[in-house]
């Protein structure tokens, strides 16, 4: 034979153990070797498919590659050989000698390539799950910085807060104490420039506008600025435009002020303010000389000619309309209820036909009353219909039909809702 079966043979040699007495040659006979070859055939073929599981070392991955190898593929490189022991007919000795294959070896060489190549796998995984550790930590040696940036605007807030208290409380103090009107209009006159005309560095003079409008609100400047209109609305009408205009603004800023205007009883006062500009309105226009001494809501402010006493009293009808307005939005059910009484109703409607032409007085007296009939209130809906609101959405909506979108939208809807109230 050639060398290669040679090696095999070489390989497949058993060593039998002889008992004494025993008749059997070293070297089988070939009828008994083919014997036990069929024999371990059938025992091979008759046994289950066993299946090798390598052990996956501590740390590997889940992934990785299960070998499976049956008795058919060992055998390959296993060769066994069953021997009778003479000594005991159920018992036999078997002697197995394992050569590894050159396809075992491949796959023992491939399981170790995936395990390698699935450790640098997870390893990149885990550096990159340490990426977001390393950037909080360097968030966290930012944040000094961040502490500082912080402390530095509270301490520029703060010096803003006292500049802006500077301002106000002297002025609001002013309004309570003055004894004069020529004091009280100084006073509303340079507060008044301090909320509106407002200029920063940064260019957020809104901003500023707001702060200024809460540090009023904060040093109940509501209540001085209502106080002080009832002491001098009748001497000076100029003083109650400017007043007002001032509430508007806050109102406008700051809805706590709302509620803080009507608790005060803010609304009476307005109703004799606007009463009292109407009734020197229709004085100035009938009398051309002013009765100084005239007494009760007929009398004409002093100082004041019939042009400038007409100008100040559109000023002031259309600014109490735009408060009224600022009251009615986003409050309590209570408040709005009171904003829409039956006297204020009145006044913006004879405010809409007071002052037909004026956008201003159209636009957020048209919206007062649609915040007033979308209260779900029937009374107050039953109230609106009789005083036949909806003359003067078509007026409206047919005066600024080409002039004013705003006011147009505004009337298209105020006759929708009451179409269908």
């Amino acid at each position: 034979m050639d060398e290669p079966n040679n090696k095999r043979r070489r390989t497949n040699k058993v060593l039998i153990k002889q008992e004494p007495g025993s008749t059997s040659s070293t070297n089988p006979s070939p009828a008994s070797l083919q014997q036990q070859q069929h024999h371990q055939d059938s025992e091979s073929s008759a046994r289950p498919e066993r299946t090798e599981t390598p052990i996956i070392p501590a740390g590997a991955p889940n992934n990785s590659r299960v070998r499976q190898r049956s008795n058919s593929t060992q055998s390959h490189g296993n060769n066994t050989t069953s021997i009778s022991n003479p000594g005991n007919g159920n018992q036999s000795t078997t002697t197995t000698t394992t050569t590894t294959s050159p396809q075992n070896n491949n796959n023992i060489n491939n399981n170790t390539q995936d395990y390698n190549n699935n450790s640098n796998l997870q390893q990149n995984a885990n550096n990159a799950n340490s990426q977001p550790h390393h950037h909080h930590q360097q968030q966290q040696q930012n944040s000094p910085q961040q502490q500082q940036e912080q402390q530095k605007q509270k301490q520029q807030e703060q010096q803003l807060q006292a500049q802006r208290d500077n301002i106000i409380r002297p002025l609001l103090r002013e309004l309570r104490t003055g004894r004069t009107v020529d004091a009280a209009i100084k006073a509303i006159q340079r507060l008044y420039g301090a909320l509106m005309n407002i200029t920063t560095s940064t260019g957020k003079e809104a901003d500023a506008s707001v702060q200024m409008a809460r540090c009023i609100t904060q040093w109940n400047g509501c209540g001085a600025i209502l106080m002080a209109l009832k002491d001098w609305y009748l001497e000076s009408t100029d003083f109650a435009c400017k007043a007002v205009k001032v509430l508007v603004q806050i109102t406008g800023a700051v809805p706590i002020a709302k509620q803080f205007i009507v608790e005060l009883g803010g609304l009476r006062t307005l109703l004799k303010v606007s009463e009292g500009g109407l009734h020197a309105y229709s004085a100035s226009k009938n009398n051309n000389n002013s009765n100084a001494n005239a007494k009760g809501p007929t009398r004409v402010p002093l100082k004041l000619t019939v042009a400038l006493e007409k100008k100040l009293s559109y000023q002031l009808q259309s600014n109490v309309v735009g408060l009224l307005h600022n009251l009615i939005g986003g409050v309590d059910y209570s408040i709005g209820k009171e904003v829409a009484a039956e006297e204020c109703l009145d006044l913006v409607i004879d405010a809409l036909k007071c002052w037909p032409d004026d956008k201003y007085t159209q636009k957020r007296g048209i919206r007062y009353l649609l915040k007033v009939g979308r209260m779900q209130d029937s009374q107050v809906t039953t109230m609106l219909q009789q005083k036949q609101v909806g003359i003067l959405f078509v007026q409206a909506l047919d005066r600024f039909r080409n002039i004013s979108p705003g006011v147009k939208e505004m009337a298209q809807e105020a006759l929708l809702w009451y179409a269908t109230s």
